[in-house]
């Protein structure tokens, strides 16, 4: 969806962690051009007002309570297989991302307000980056954390 910066852009939001909603609204609502039209606890809420089918851009936490981020997702895109969403959790799932990979126009990333704010400006909104290069970046995070614990475990052994 690349968006002509001067039209107002229309959000979904679905999140059960209050403050970093809270956050997250906040940063959406910095821009004149953008409104939240849903701000739900977790899926079943979003699901449920999606009768009106007035947002420009789902934005939803993977994990949520009552339905996660996941069946939500699987409903949204039983009727609606365009409107752009953006997915996230706190860690990187491989298995999770094989998930999602296969869904149209998702976007998986970091729970994080700054890269959340970057996907949806550079990549969703217009396509000034590559997701692809994110997301790749991102899988390997999980992998250098993995060498440096084993790297501090020999540390450790070598030290005893």
């Amino acid at each position: 969806m690349v968006n002509n910066p001067n039209t107002i852009t229309r959000f979904s939001v679905a999140e059960n962690d209050y403050y970093f909603k809270q956050f997250l609204l906040k940063m959406l609502l910095e821009s004149p051009f953008y409104r939240i039209v849903n701000d739900c606890n977790n899926g079943n809420e979003l699901i449920n007002r999606l009768y009106r089918k007035q947002e420009d851009v789902f934005i939803i936490s993977l994990f949520m309570p009552v339905l996660s981020g996941l069946e939500a997702i699987k409903y949204i895109r039983q009727t609606d297989k365009t409107t752009p969403i953006l997915t996230y959790s706190a860690t990187y799932q491989e298995d999770m991302a094989e998930i999602l990979d296969k869904v149209p126009n998702l976007y998986y990333c970091q729970k994080n307000s700054i890269v959340l704010k970057d996907i949806l400006k550079n990549c969703i909104l217009s396509k000034n980056t590559n997701y692809e290069e994110y997301k790749t970046e991102w899988s390997q995070q999980s992998h250098n954390v993995q060498e440096y614990m084993e790297r501090q475990k020999r540390q450790q052994q070598e030290l005893t």
